[in-house]
């Protein structure tokens, strides 16, 4: 969850080929969240526990 302007947005919006990888800690994990309009979801996520494919 960014903190910012959507410049990550509109960075990968640019690159739409990249892969998009989000890099957090395992106690960041929550069951779910409610994407704002403009977000680009990630491939996947790499935590200190294990890598989550999405």
């Amino acid at each position: 969850m960014g903190q910012g302007a959507g410049y990550y947005d509109r960075a990968f919006l640019a690159h739409p080929d990249a892969w998009r990888v989000g890099i957090a800690l395992s106690v960041q994990q929550v069951d779910s969240l409610t994407p704002d309009p403009w977000d680009v979801p990630l491939h996947a996520i790499a935590t200190e526990l294990e890598w989550i494919t999405l």
